[in-house]
């Protein structure tokens, strides 16, 4: 492979800025200390190579295919690299659409486009913020090439924002790709193909995740100083040095998009859980919390496995991953990352020992179990079943929340409906505390008043939804019904139409008019004060 870059990505190379905008804060409501806390976190939130899939997807001829090479350097910020895609016949259309998130307004990256090829001929693209059009050469398969480079921020956080009590003043996105004190947390780091069909708005939503990419397969060959690890979604095909650097061979299949976490500080814990190899990173001084989180992980992976069918992957990275403000986690396929204080059951801005003493008190070790829980849920919701997340998060975040209560329904059957009802309504009840209003959960997230409403009605009130169909038909014909969606669709971009679908198929003759008729009730129209309720303690 090539290390150098500048044989990666050819000059000439031009600036593209991009102006600040608002921030993005989510609201996840749950009960800390000895009075009521709001904890507004956002849970919004990559696979090996051919044969290795536990599912046995493989490689797709059928679906895009990146190579890319790049180097990272963690101390200053600065990435540069090569991402090369074939694109298959039928994909794409006759234009194809790139997110380049690092050219965000308000992330200050200084993002440089170097040159762009199709089929090896250079052409002219038309980059408008965050979003990247290349023009097709033909109807049939071709190869796109696309330089880039910029420098990642040092991400920012403080003990109310990760509280949530405090809005950003940048892009949510920046904080999933900034520096922090224990590594450089890389999402959105690379121009990813929009899937067909989907949103492609050149400036992102206020609210929610900017997911929207189709199933591929990924090759990266990444060069960074020798100390340091390359955490990702994906399988390491092997390593090698060269002069000082470490060069990472990444190879993952069936995800849609590879992130990464650069770190000379996290160690890995590592458990074997239902045929996954599951890895928890995080600093050395944290092992026993890296433990626990394996645990949780572990027994959740059990859980979701036999309910909603296996894991797609082989092997799943957790890792310890200081978040920006209102951001609790975040979903990458094979990989999900959790907040440092989250992480450590603890009260934000708190040394760890105080912290942690005052964190068990207020409930902080169920916080975390059930962050942990709702990212491993995202493996199945918006991993393997895919979903426009700018249109649809309607479809991944109240199932990821679902899912987390059924799991505290099957393992902790005695108080599952509080740790439930505590991380779920409690998000749509404090919103209107503060004022927020009801509003339906079927929306694209840039049709919603603020973070606090998306919060409240897609967290908060949208689960619910499954919660009225357990008592219209029962626990097991939900679950199974939300099996069959897996094992017909995964892989696929769904919609909401998909998933009562599914459900239906499951529903007693008599009520499958009913399946659907709930939906509309929780996820279009405005009943959420009398079916949630607007006291925080009712």
């Amino acid at each position: 492979m090539t290390t150098r870059w500048q044989h990666d990505v050819p000059p000439p190379v031009r600036p593209v800025r991009g102006r600040r905008r608002p921030g993005l804060w989510i609201s996840l409501a749950s009960a800390l200390a000895l009075v009521v806390v709001l904890a507004t976190v956002l849970v919004v939130l990559a696979r090996p190579w051919e044969g290795l899939l536990r599912g046995g997807i493989g490689i797709d001829p059928n679906r895009p295919r990146y190579d890319i090479s790049a180097r990272v350097e963690p101390a200053n910020g600065r990435v540069r690299g090569t991402v090369t895609v074939r694109v298959p016949a039928g994909v794409g259309g006759d234009t194809l659409r790139f997110r380049v998130v690092p050219n965000a307004e308000g992330y200050d990256s200084r993002f440089r486009l170097g040159q762009v090829t199709v089929d090896g001929d250079r052409v002219e693209p038309t980059l408008t913020n965050t979003l990247l059009t290349v023009p097709r050469s033909g109807r049939g398969t071709v190869v796109v090439s696309i330089g880039f480079a910029y420098s990642v921020v040092e991400g920012k956080t403080s003990p109310l924002a990760a509280l949530g009590l405090m809005p950003s003043d940048g892009p949510m996105v920046a904080g999933l790709l900034a520096r922090y004190d224990t590594g450089m947390s890389m999402g959105h780091w690379y121009p990813f193909l929009v899937a067909d069909g989907a949103a492609a708005d050149p400036t992102l939503p206020d609210t929610g995740d900017v997911g929207n990419a189709p199933v591929s397969d990924v090759r990266a060959r990444i060069t960074v100083l020798q100390g340091y690890a390359v955490i990702s979604g994906g399988e390491a095909n092997g390593t090698k040095d060269e002069g000082g650097n470490t060069v990472v061979d990444e190879r993952a299949t069936g995800i849609r998009e590879l992130s990464l976490v650069v770190s000379d500080e996290l160690k890995p814990v590592t458990r074997e859980a239902s045929g996954v190899t599951v890895r928890v990173w995080a600093p050395a001084d944290s092992a026993s919390e890296a433990d626990e989180v394996a645990t949780v992980t572990a027994r959740a992976l059990g859980v979701f496995d036999e309910r909603f069918g296996a894991y797609a992957w082989p092997a799943l990275d957790v890792v310890q991953a200081p978040m920006p403000p209102g951001v609790g986690g975040m979903e990458w396929q094979g990989m999900f990352w959790v907040g440092s204080e989250i992480f450590h059951a603890s009260m934000p801005g708190l040394p760890k020992e105080l912290g942690g003493v005052l964190g068990q008190l207020g409930g902080m070790r169920d916080v975390r179990e059930f962050t942990v829980v709702h990212e491993l849920a995202h493996q199945w919701w918006q991993g393997m079943i895919g979903v426009d997340q700018t249109t649809d998060e309607v479809v991944d975040e109240p199932l990821a929340q679902y899912s987390s209560c059924v799991y505290f329904a099957e393992t902790r059957p005695s108080d599952w409906k509080e740790v439930c009802d505590k991380n779920t309504s409690l998000n749509y009840r404090a919103m209107r505390t503060m004022g927020g209003e009801d509003a339906a959960a079927d929306r694209p997230t840039s049709r919603f008043t603020d973070d606090k409403q998306y919060a409240g009605v897609v967290y908060g009130k949208a689960p619910n939804y499954y919660r009225a169909l357990e008592e219209l038909m029962g626990r097991d014909a939900v679950l199974a019904g939300l099996r069959t969606l897996v094992e017909e669709r995964s892989m696929d971009v769904v919609q909401p139409a998909d998933v009562v679908a599914a459900l239906q198929s499951k529903a007693p003759a008599g009520k499958k008019a009913e399946v659907e008729r709930l939906w509309r009730h929780w996820m279009h129209e405005t009943h959420g004060d009398d079916d949630v309720g607007t006291e925080i303690m009712p």
